[in-house]
């Protein structure tokens, strides 16, 4: 017996981005987070970029 419900939105995948949507998070990527990364100092501040606790290495971008 389980011991919680899902609601049916959940199953439900997102949608995808629009075409203009993925070229800009790409250009974000190649032409930002990409060099201050590979520069290992700290991230411009309008990255908006934190560590995800439970997976280290792995990173947000909001």
């Amino acid at each position: 017996m389980p011991i919680f419900e899902t609601l049916p939105p959940l199953h439900r995948r997102p949608p995808a981005p629009h075409p203009a949507q993925r070229q800009g998070f790409r250009r974000v990527v190649l032409d930002a987070f990409e060099p201050d990364l590979r520069t290992g100092c700290q991230f411009r501040p309008g990255l908006r970029i934190k560590g995800v606790h439970i997976a280290p290495g792995v990173y947000e971008l909001t």
